[in-house]
């Protein structure tokens, strides 16, 4: 009977070392899992601000040419020409562009 009772012990520490063995091994698989996954998200956060970057440069490259002028876009005001205009041709009357048009009413000598 002492004999019996040492063979079931010796197979239960067998099967306890397989039970611990097996579970460390799939406990080492799931934490190299998870490594990969951490890898892979970092991965592509990383892109994704990359093109979100880009994405950004491009619209403001893109926007440059449409709104680079001063005023950001907007037409300037033909006033600035007229007092030019007048500081060159002296009055309104004496330039030729605007005779006849609103413009000429605006200007104060």
């Amino acid at each position: 009977m002492n004999n019996n009772t040492t063979n079931n012990n010796n197979n239960n520490n067998i099967h306890l070392h397989c039970y611990h063995h097996h579970h460390a091994d799939a406990e080492l698989r799931y934490k190299h899992e998870l490594n990969e996954q951490i890898s892979q998200k970092r991965l592509s956060t990383s892109m994704a601000q990359q093109l979100d970057k880009d994405m950004c440069n491009r619209h403001f490259v893109v926007f440059d040419t449409f709104w680079g002028r001063p005023g950001h876009g907007a037409p300037g005001a033909d006033k600035r020409k007229l007092k030019l205009n007048r500081l060159l041709y002296g009055s309104p009357e004496c330039t030729p562009l605007l005779q006849g048009t609103s413009y000429s009413n605006d200007i104060h000598i």
